[in-house]
């Protein structure tokens, strides 16, 4: 991150920022959120992120980039009750 944050010359907190705000942008628009439902929920103008969904869509199309982007859309990311549940169960019933 320190290498970005000398090419742009931004605070490593800004940086932060940015890519968080970049995850959560990506992570809803897989969920099919709307970018107008999406700048609601994040607190962040209609421009911003339909800038975000363009570069999510530019990434999507480069396999570098979306390898990266997966990975980052990981973070964070909750599992499913029902799956947490099923995983659980699996548990249990190896060590019988």
């Amino acid at each position: 991150m320190t290498e970005i944050c000398r090419a742009t010359r931004h605070s490593p907190a800004s940086v932060a920022n940015y890519l968080s705000t970049f995850t959560r942008v990506a992570q809803l628009a897989e969920r099919q959120m709307q970018a107008s439902q999406i700048a609601f929920l994040l607190g962040r103008g209609r421009t911003l992120i339909d800038r975000y969904l363009e570069l999510v869509t530019q990434c999507r199309q480069d396999e570098n980039f979306k390898y990266h982007l997966d990975q980052l859309t990981r973070l964070g990311r909750v599992a499913r009750p029902e799956a947490a549940g099923e995983k659980k169960r699996v548990m249990k019933e190896g060590r019988q």
